[in-house]
C-alpha cells in the first residue's frame, strides 16, 4: 500500500486512472459541499460554521473522513490535519494508503 498527502484540488484531469483518479476523487470530495453538485447532492461534506475553532476542525475532520469512506472506498484515510495560516485560513490535509494494482 502506497501513502499519499492529498491537498484541495487544483485542477480536474478528466482522463486520470488508476491512482491519479483515486487520489483526484479523494480532493474532488474534500472541496464539495453537500448539496452543492448538481445530480448528487448527497457528495461531499457539511462545514462547521458559528463554533469555536477546535471544535470545528474535530468536526470538519470527521465530516470530511466520512465522506471519504463513503464515495471513494478504494482510498484508506490514514490521517486527517488541519492546517490555518496566520490569517486564519484553514485547509484540510489528508493522508490516504492506496493499494496499486500492477
Amino acid at each position: 500500500m502506497a501513502i499519499y498527502t492529498v491537498k484541495s484540488l487544483n485542477k480536474i484531469d478528466y482522463g486520470a486512472t488508476g491512482v491519479d483518479e483515486i487520489l483526484q476523487n479523494v480532493a474532488f470530495i474534500m472541496g464539495t459541499f453537500k448539496n452543492s453538485c448538481p445530480l448528487q447532492r448527497e457528495l461531499g461534506w457539511i462545514p462547521a460554521i458559528d463554533e469555536p475553532i477546535d471544535q470545528a476542525e474535530s468536526t470538519d475532520e470527521a465530516a470530511v473522513l466520512e465522506a471519504i469512506e463513503e464515495f471513494e472506498p478504494r482510498a484508506e484515510v490514514l490521517e486527517i490535519t488541519t492546517l490555518t495560516n496566520e490569517e486564519g485560513k484553514s485547509e484540510i490535509v489528508v493522508k490516504v494508503g492506496v493499494v496499486e494494482n500492477g
